[in-house]
């Protein structure tokens, strides 16, 4: 630990205790953890957030166009809402996957909960709307209904090529945003919010593949998500 760390008087350090440290790996190389030694335990619980935020999302929740692990946009929800990041962002994925509905499902170390569902699903072309739907409409009330206490807010796509492009389909990205605001409308769960993505982004804050947002672009995101959300 840094020597003026162990030195710290002021109990005023944000979040979290100023001995808690965070390690965090850059997400395009391997790494194995083996054992952790030195002077050091696992945190009490006052010594962190009293809430745990977790999102779930594509590579873009993950972070990957961000110049490092902590400019994600999970990372300033946290930071503005008070809480602690748990960060479920797939790239490649984020299917909508049953089992990833009942992961989130069964677990009870998180109080709030963003769904940001899903670009990966709309620009790979292999589902169409009423399969997101069918997908979807299963995915968020698992998790609406295994934890009616929590706030959930689901976020439709964000700007991206399909919006803005001549080789786009803006009307396919239209009918995914309507398809996951129905979902949410006709849920019988209560705990269930939705956000516009759209509302959250602006184009200028995409990186130069009109998908993936920049340190920009995801700051703009959680600025604009953490006013938003319930904590």
């Amino acid at each position: 630990m840094p020597e003026r760390l162990r030195e710290l008087t002021s109990d005023e350090t944000g979040r979290f205790d100023p001995r808690v440290c965070r390690i965090q790996f850059d997400r395009h190389q391997a790494i194995a953890v083996h054992d952790v030694t030195s002077d050091c335990r696992q945190p009490t619980a006052d010594e962190l957030p009293d809430q745990r935020y977790l999102a779930y999302g594509t590579s873009i929740t993950e972070g990957a166009a961000a110049s490092v692990p902590h400019t994600d946009y999970v990372t300033p929800v946290a930071r503005n809402c008070g809480v602690d990041a748990l960060n479920l962002g797939c790239s490649g994925s984020a299917y909508c996957e049953g089992a990833m509905a009942e992961h989130i499902a069964a677990r009870d170390d998180w109080d709030v909960a963003t769904l940001a569902i899903s670009v990966n699903m709309a620009a790979s072309g292999g589902f169409s709307p009423e399969e997101f739907h069918e997908r979807d409409d299963d995915f968020v009330n698992t998790i609406a209904a295994a934890h009616p206490e929590k706030p959930i807010t689901c976020v439709t796509l964000f700007p991206y090529c399909d919006d803005v492009t001549e080789s786009g389909d803006a009307e396919h990205a239209t009918a995914y945003r309507e398809t996951l605001r129905s979902i949410v409308e006709d849920s019988p769960h209560d705990n269930l919010s939705l956000v516009e993505g759209p509302e959250l982004l602006p184009l200028s804050g995409l990186a130069a593949d009109l998908l993936h947002p920049r340190d920009y672009g995801m700051k703009r995101i959680g600025d604009e998500l953490s006013q938003r959300l319930d904590v």
